[in-house]
């Protein structure tokens, strides 16, 4: 009692009612289960059993229509030929044949008005009178040409118990004047019951509508020993509801206690039959439902192993989590010593720190960031991180901001943002830290003004990449974007053309007006490339006056097109010069198209000589440079 009451006057008095009220709950999902397990499990073997059933009344329907069928020619006949029903050796062979065209049946025989057998196809029958058997008296006393009448399991004279399928004979007054049966083979039948069974406590019935048992699968001795038409049994009561399909769960049925049971009765939908059979199907309750109840077993097991673990667990949690409080107090007068020493660092580096919420707003702000930005750390606390940032930047941030929440969590990027001297670019490093659940708390951020550096980099770059004239790619830029583009075209299989242009008596320009005036004539013409071809194509000064075109995306067709258009745009511009001179210039170009397994210096050489061929035609020419293993020339073209 001292143990429970130090329980409940504990600061943990809320998790142990937590712990049980979640095993309580738990208690009641594995009831729920369990109840909705059984209703499953339930709902299954009905529908097995139905289904077995169905299938057995099927099989029986089929064979009682055939033998309806056969018995009405008989009779049909009869009418026709009287002379057929004396026993002759050629009905007995056609009643044989019949016999052995039916599987269910045994025997077929013709019985006068008297009960005399006058043919079957069994000698032995012939001769005999069966007046005194229920099925000839019941088709005396109530005759009805129309009808199948289905005997109650009687002993025949071969011994098995047998049901006679009988039609009565007209009289030439359409009264009685004998019937023609046949006997149903219980070796067929139970064969056919037992083909259904799929467990050992399974057990189905072929029994007449009287309440007389025909078949029993798996045999439980003879069928006249059992009584299905108890007052109570369900056999009889599914019977009185004229219900064709049930499946039921009773103690007396049949003497066998605890059964599910579905019934079919058989015949009555598709004959007019004085007396159906009905088929049963059971099994017995308890092998059902065995493993439903080991499942109980093992789940009532597993539920007192999870309370036994859970209170164990609880208490070691409790007692480790005395043991971490004291630690941590102890750990909070070291952590505090830290925080001065870093507040310290932090107010006196000259880059810039700030922290920021998982939302994106400031916490903390050094001095040096006020500094840069303006404005007391009180001021800026609170405010969105990219509200200073400028608008082509602002996307930017925004997604490096996203990226601090996935795997590896740091990120350094450059961005420029407004401050009080202006737009600078400053490059941060940040990091997101977590709280010791794993939830994001906040981001430290550290901030350089990297402006400077921007922009000797920038310049560095342009002058690394770019022809300080005319501003186009040069060389060692144009081949490396060349080859990028040709890597595309190959991966993706596109086309590709390439141009090579050459301003005609360029030397003469510089010759008669000085090399100022070439340069600026150099500028102009490269000003008609950036206007007349597309931003897409890669344009670059590799020479003097030589310039190189690659045009992805571009058949030889088109490429002709655009190189003609290019020379005439050329040979419109002009430049004047400060004496008012008009100057105007023409030029040559080589086209080649590129295909898979040529390089870029392949392709410049093939338009290289293209180029000299219109150089040497007679200049502001297109020519076109001919693969060597066409074995077509090199021909000169003009617009």
């Amino acid at each position: 009692m001292a143990a429970l009451f130090k329980i409940g006057s504990s600061p943990f008095l809320a998790q142990w009612l937590g712990l049980g009220s979640a095993l309580s709950i738990l208690l009641a999902l594995i009831s729920i289960n369990l109840y909705r397990d059984h209703g499953r499990i339930g709902q299954r073997e009905e529908d097995r059993l139905s289904t077995q059933a169905r299938v057995v009344a099927e099989n029986i329907e089929f064979q009682l229509a055939t033998v309806d069928l056969t018995l009405g020619r008989i009779v049909a006949k009869l009418a026709n030929s009287p002379q057929i029903a004396a026993s002759t050796d050629s009905t007995a062979v056609y009643f044989s044949a019949l016999v052995d065209a039916m599987p269910g049946v045994r025997t077929i025989a013709i019985l006068d008005v008297n009960g005399t057998a006058l043919a079957s196809n069994r000698p032995e029958l012939v001769g005999q009178n069966f007046s005194e058997r229920g099925y000839f008296s019941r088709i005396k006393g109530h005759p009805d040409a129309t009808a199948l009448y289905v005997s109650t399991p009687f002993k025949s004279l071969l011994n098995p118990y047998v049901v006679n399928v009988s039609r009565m004979i007209p009289g030439h007054d359409g009264g009685f004047a004998g019937i023609v049966f046949a006997t149903l083979d219980p070796k067929y039948f139970n064969t056919l019951v037992a083909s259904v069974l799929y467990t050992p406590d399974m057990w189905g019935m072929l029994i007449h509508s009287d309440g007389q048992p025909f078949v029993i699968q798996p045999p439980t001795g003879s069928s006249a020993d059992i009584d299905s038409m108890q007052p109570e049994s369900l056999f009889l009561r599914d019977r009185q509801r004229e219900r064709p399909l049930a499946v039921i769960s009773d103690d007396t049925m049949m003497s066998y206690a605890g059964q599910m049971v579905a019934q079919r009765t058989v015949g009555l939908n598709r004959l007019k039959i004085d007396k159906a059979l009905v088929i049963a199907m059971g099994r017995d309750r308890d092998d059902i439902f065995m493993q439903w109840r080991q499942d109980i077993a093992f789940r009532s097991m597993v539920f007192a192993l999870i309370c036994v673990a859970s209170f164990m667990a609880l208490r070691a949690y409790h007692f480790t989590r005395r043991r971490l409080e004291r630690q941590k107090a102890a750990a909070a007068a070291i952590l505090q010593a830290a925080l001065d020493n870093y507040q310290l660092i932090v107010e006196n580096t000259a880059d810039l720190v700030a922290r920021i919420d998982p939302q994106g707003r400031y916490t903390y702000l050094n001095r040096a960031f006020c500094g840069m930005f303006g404005k007391t750390a009180t001021d800026r606390v609170g405010e969105y991180f990219a509200a200073r940032v400028v608008g082509p930047d602002r996307d930017l941030a925004v997604t490096s901001f996203r990226k601090l929440f996935e795997p590896p969590y740091a990120l350094s990027f450059t961005q420029r943002e407004k401050t009080i001297i202006g737009i600078r670019y400053l490059q941060w490093t940040a990091k997101t830290l977590f709280d010791p659940q794993g939830k994001v708390t906040e981001i430290i951020a550290i901030g350089r003004d990297m402006t400077e550096h921007m922009r000797r980099v920038g310049t560095l770059e342009h002058q690394a990449f770019r022809d300080f004239l005319t501003g186009l790619a040069n060389r060692r830029h144009f081949m490396g974007l060349g080859k990028d583009e040709l890597a595309r075209a190959l991966r993706y299989g596109r086309p590709a053309s390439l141009f090579m242009l050459d301003l005609d008596h360029f030397k003469h320009i510089n010759d008669a007006y000085g090399h100022r005036v070439g340069d600026l004539m150099l500028q102009t013409f490269s000003k008609v490339l950036l206007k007349t071809l597309r931003v897409t194509d890669v344009i670059g000064r590799v020479g003097g006056e030589e310039f190189a075109v690659l045009l992805p995306e571009t058949e030889l067709a088109e490429a002709l097109e655009t190189a003609y258009r290019l020379k005439s745009a050329i040979a419109e511009q002009s430049l004047t010069i400060e004496n008012e001179t008009i100057l105007r210039v023409t030029a040559s170009i080589g086209v080649v198209a590129w295909r898979p397994g040529i390089d870029l210096d392949d392709l410049l050489d093939m338009a290289d000589g293209a180029l000299y061929q219109a150089k040497q035609s007679g200049r502001n020419k297109v020519c076109i440079a001919q693969y060597p293993d066409t074995g077509e020339p090199l021909a000169a073209k003009s617009a």
